[in-house]
C-alpha cells in the first residue's frame, strides 16, 4: 500500500473512533479534577482525576503521586448521586463559582447523571463569610 493510501486509512480509523476529551473518564458517573501548583517538570494535562466513581461502583482516589482503588455498592453509589441531585438544585448556585480573584479554575465537579458541572476558582478560604455569619 503506497504512503498516501495508508494515511488515508490511518485518518479514517482515528476519525472512526469514539472521540474522549483530555480529562473524560469513560463509564464515569462522577470526576473531580483538582488543579494545583505542581513541581518543575510536571505535566498538568498528564495528573490523573483525584476522584473518579465508574457507573460500576469502581472508585479511584489520589494526588500527584499515589492512588487508591475500591468499590461502592450500589446504596452508597445510589446516595453519592442523590446528593449531587441535591447539590445540583441548591437555589442560585452557578455553573461557576468563583472566591477571590483567581481567574483559572482550582476545582471541576462533573456527575452525568445529575447533569452536575461545577468549575470553581480561586481558594475556598478567601471566599466571603457566608450570610448569618462573622
Amino acid at each position: 500500500m503506497s504512503p498516501f493510501l495508508s494515511a488515508i486509512a490511518a485518518t479514517a480509523v482515528l476519525l472512526a473512533a469514539p472521540v474522549v476529551l483530555a480529562g473524560e473518564v469513560p463509564g464515569a458517573l462522577v470526576t473531580l479534577e483538582v488543579a494545583t501548583p505542581l513541581p518543575l517538570g510536571y505535566v498538568p494535562s498528564a495528573l490523573p482525576s483525584r476522584f473518579v466513581l465508574l457507573e460500576d461502583g469502581h472508585v479511584f482516589v489520589g494526588g500527584t503521586s499515589q492512588m487508591a482503588a475500591g468499590r461502592l455498592d450500589k446504596a452508597e453509589v445510589q446516595s453519592l448521586e442523590q446528593r449531587l441531585l441535591l447539590v445540583r438544585k441548591l437555589p442560585g448556585l452557578a455553573a461557576v463559582i468563583a472566591f477571590g480573584d483567581a481567574p483559572s479554575p482550582r476545582f471541576h465537579l462533573r456527575a452525568t447523571r445529575s447533569k452536575l458541572d461545577l468549575v470553581v476558582t480561586g481558594d475556598p478560604a478567601a471566599g466571603r463569610a457566608p450570610v448569618g455569619h462573622s
